[in-house]
């Protein structure tokens, strides 16, 4: 417990060092929007290194417009346009929302044990318990698990779906089968964010390790560099749904030794981490490229820059599971 504290107070002291002060317990930040964002009726307006929370029993709604939530570490929400989700629970331990109109897409990265999500939509319930893709559709009430396996509850009925079926809610569950190969603008959107972040762990990743960062479980990590959160492995890799790879501080050392083995020196660090199934092995993945003032650009609409002069760097938050501990959000 006093390791953990010590670690806990390190951490928000780091995160302080580099001009971020969004500490938060909760799951429900408010880390990207696009467009017309309201939370309860208020136009949600970013600014450099502030972002607003979506507390138990508010609304968050997107007009002509899309938006981005974390809620525990390595899970995020993202809202098409037209849609809008209410917090019932925030927290971390025990997360849970109702999808009350339009679309939802759920990326779980890596799901902190002890930590539970639980989705209303259209009169059902969805439990998140494992890594995967899951888009809720409130309107024709229909789920779809483009990863991953999930549990839908209706009534008296309970159906565990996987990756390639489509489940809708009416008088029963019925599930059916989809190509999730079959992706729309608001998908493609989505793995654009999941890229621009696994881009920002790179750094974040390094910077953390170099100051001695480390914890059990994954976290949050805030990039000033991007302006923008990631997501931190506690221990070796980690992959998204979409297939962007993500490091811990213990193993992305081993990007970097790939790139001075084979590159004489040179090595690309703003490039997001190889997808899945890709042909280069995992233990010297190389980065696609994403150029720097793009990423920085694209990922955050509050980015504090892309001076070159800066260095990247971040501050890490970590929470705990179970109980609930102080760490970053976005």
């Amino acid at each position: 417990m006093v390791q953990r504290l010590t670690l806990a107070l390190a951490l928000i002291g780091a995160t302080s060092i580099w001009g971020q002060n969004a500490i938060s317990a909760h799951s429900g930040m408010i880390h990207y929007v696009e467009g017309r964002v309201l939370l309860d009726g208020q136009p949600v307006e970013p600014k450099a290194t502030e972002f607003p929370e979506v507390k138990k029993d508010q609304t968050l709604s997107t007009e002509e417009g899309r938006a981005e939530v974390l809620l525990t570490p390595g899970v995020f929400l993202r809202l098409s346009e037209d849609s809008s989700f209410r917090m019932i629970s925030n927290r971390l331990a025990d997360t849970s929302f109702e999808v009350a109109s339009g679309e939802a897409l759920i990326e779980v990265m890596e799901l902190l044990k002890d930590n539970v999500i639980s989705v209303q939509f259209k009169g059902a319930t969805a439990d998140v318990s494992k890594r995967g893709l899951y888009r809720f559709d409130a309107d024709r009430g229909e789920l779809r698990v483009y990863e991953g396996e999930i549990s839908v509850t209706s009534g008296e009925q309970t159906i565990v779906a996987r990756r390639g079926k489509d489940v809708s809610v009416g008088d029963k569950l019925v599930a059916t089968n989809f190509d999730p190969k079959d992706t729309d603008p608001f998908y493609r959107w989505a793995e654009r964010r999941s890229e621009y972040i696994s881009t920002a762990n790179i750094s974040s990743a390094r910077q953390a390790g170099s100051m001695g960062l480390l914890a059990n479980n994954g976290s949050w990590a805030y990039n000033p560099y991007y302006g923008m959160f990631t997501y931190l492995p506690g221990a070796g890799y980690g992959y998204s749904p979409f297939g962007w790879a993500y490091y811990s501080p213990l193993t992305v050392g081993n990007y970097y030794n790939y790139y001075y083995g084979n590159y004489g020196g040179y090595y690309n660090n703003v490039g997001a981490g190889p997808r899945v199934g890709s042909s280069v092995s995992t233990s010297a993945p190389v980065q696609r490229g994403v150029d720097t003032a793009s990423a920085a650009s694209l990922s955050s609409g509050r980015s504090s820059g892309t001076s070159s002069g800066g260095g990247i760097s971040s501050g890490v938050a970590s929470h705990a599971s179970a109980g609930g501990g102080g760490g970053g959000h976005k």
